[in-house]
């Protein structure tokens, strides 16, 4: 029997052009988790000062909200 009819015919290394090609190189995919995990870190630190220290400003009650949201999608569209 010969090899071909068995699946063990040559090999082909051609790149596969069924795959949808991808919307952000990695480069950007990566920079914007990064820039969502720092969002993310600042966030974490003002939540604890705000809780442990009492420490406000005039509109604290917004501030923490929209950088957690920002950090959020920053590290949803960046995954």
């Amino acid at each position: 029997m010969p090899l071909a009819m068995l699946g063990c015919g040559p090999v082909s290394f051609r790149a596969r052009t069924d795959l949808p090609p991808n919307r952000f190189p990695p480069v950007a995919s990566s920079s914007i988790r990064n820039l969502g995990l720092r969002l993310l870190g600042v966030w974490l630190l003002l939540w604890a000062l705000f809780r442990f220290v009492d420490l406000s400003f005039a509109y604290d009650h917004l501030v923490l909200p929209l950088l957690g949201l920002v950090a959020g999608v920053l590290l949803i569209v960046g995954s």
